[in-house]
């Protein structure tokens, strides 16, 4: 450690222990507003089998996660399903942590694919149940949950082909523009502004530019039409918890975790405290002890 710079974002946990044990160094750590989701790819036409188009399906994925595995593998991240952190009025809880793969069986079962004994994995019309989870490396905590997932899921005898991935380059941009995918793990900023509106809109909308679901419901249109007139910030809180309740009940996403961040300061800095954010780091409470330490010391990570 050279420690040139006084604050460093998004420190690995790895960095992070390096960082905590080194004189002169130490480490913050807080929840922030991202939430880490995985969307389920609704389109009968795309995906692997098109099998996510059934509900049943999705929802016997949702619920053989173990989220509370996710916070070990994370650690000082929360387990949740809601869409916003629970920090905020827009928390709202849906359901237990721990995995079930006892309901995600039946629920397989229910929708016809069967457990074959030979090959362990679940098949309907001569068809595995297989899936492909995509996550991608620009947020690291997506590609260490994956194989979590991926074995909760492997468990109820979906075969799942794991890629983690830059989704935004050749050859592999074409995964989000073909739609081919099941399951695509995502870390989202959902109260950019401090209101849940852009989120809802941009990603649940029938018509949103980030809707990557494929959701198409009339109701929750609706409903976030309605929560685009509201001024009153109760009612505000209100509209958003049914409108999560909605978009909960058609599966179109699963959330898995809040994460926490992990800042690295030096002694110099002790007194900084980090406050939610991750591009605005600096805010009027900013200060060094020593005033002739050059700006040129702080890491804008």
């Amino acid at each position: 450690m050279n420690q040139e710079v006084d604050i460093a974002f998004h420190l690995s946990i790895e960095d992070k222990d390096t960082v905590d044990a080194t004189d002169g160094c130490s480490v913050k750590t807080f929840e922030v507003g991202y939430h880490y989701m995985m969307f389920h790819n609704m389109d009968a036409s795309l995906g692997t089998t098109g099998a996510l188009s059934d509900a049943g399906v999705r929802q016997a994925i949702d619920i053989a996660i173990d989220r509370s595995a996710l916070e070990t593998v994370l650690p000082g991240a929360h387990a949740t399903r809601s869409l916003f952190p629970d920090f905020s009025p827009y928390y709202t809880e849906f359901g237990s942590m721990s995995a079930d793969a006892s309901t995600a069986g039946t629920l397989l079962d229910a929708a016809g694919w069967a457990l074959d004994s030979t090959t362990g994995y679940r098949m309907k019309d001569g068809e595995v149940l297989s899936v492909k989870l995509v996550a991608y490396p620009f947020r690291a905590g997506l590609g260490l949950m994956q194989p979590s997932i991926e074995a909760d899921l492997e468990a109820v005898g979906i075969n799942v082909t794991s890629l983690n991935v830059d989704l935004w380059s050749s050859p592999y941009d074409a995964i989000l523009s073909d739609g081919s995918w099941d399951l695509l793990m995502w870390a989202q900023n959902t109260l950019p502004a401090g209101d849940p509106a852009w989120f809802l809109n941009a990603f649940f909308r029938s018509d949103g530019g980030n809707n990557f679901a494929g959701l198409n419901s009339a109701t929750v249109d609706s409903e976030i039409d309605d929560l685009e007139l509201l001024a009153d910030h109760t009612a505000r809180v209100t509209a958003t918890a049914e409108i999560q309740t909605e978009i909960m009940a058609e599966v179109a996403v699963s959330n898995l975790v809040t994460p926490a961040w992990h800042v690295g300061i030096s002694d110099r800095m002790t007194d900084y405290e980090p406050y939610g954010s991750d591009y605005y780091i600096i805010n009027s409470d900013l200060f060094v002890s020593d005033p002739q330490i050059s700006e040129d010391y702080v890491n804008f990570g």
